[in-house]
């Protein structure tokens, strides 16, 4: 683990260690075992090539002007072409501001309205697919800083937090 190895000591890293290993990592692999189950019936996954979108990849609302009702994105230094699902799981699950179920809902609702005649819906099997691991993906991003020792207990906190509004949004 790059974290037992690499952080200087420092009073949260025991901490930091323990919880990766006893709740993401044991989730990473249930997650793994759940989609190794579905392998055969995988085929919503066949044309990700075809139905890429231009994606922002640094989504959220922090990066969005309102207009006239609509949002406009306003950061694309990180830009490229993404799988709509991939795109969808980073604004559903972006830290600052998860949705709720219900916002969730109405955001899967426009993005197949709006793309209906441009991708197919397979988009939408493949982001009920991914969406837990862009989830432990936002947690590491988040324990990012204990690499180096400057994760806070307030950072830590707010990324167990984080973790169980993820869970709830699943349930």
């Amino acid at each position: 683990m790059y974290i037992q190895n690499n952080c200087p000591s420092y009073s949260l890293k025991e901490d930091v260690i323990e919880w990766v290993e006893q709740i993401l990592q044991p989730d990473y692999e249930q997650i793994n075992c759940k989609l190794i189950k579905r392998i055969k019936n995988l085929s919503h996954w066949n044309d990700i090539h075809t139905n890429q979108i231009v994606s922002p990849s640094d989504v959220g609302i922090h990066n969005t002007l309102a207009n006239n009702h609509c949002l406009y994105f306003i950061d694309f230094e990180y830009a490229g072409l993404d799988d709509l699902s991939k795109f969808a799981a980073d604004w559903v699950l972006q830290p600052k501001y998860i949705f709720n179920k219900n916002e969730e809902s109405k955001l899967i609702q426009y993005l197949c309205k709006y793309f209906y005649s441009k991708i197919r819906d397979s988009w939408v099997e493949r982001y009920y697919d991914i969406k837990p691991l862009i989830a432990l993906k936002w947690c590491l991003i988040m324990l990012n800083s204990a690499r180096n020792g400057t994760l806070t207990q307030k950072q830590f906190n707010m990324m167990k937090s984080y973790y169980q509004a993820t869970k709830r949004l699943d349930n």
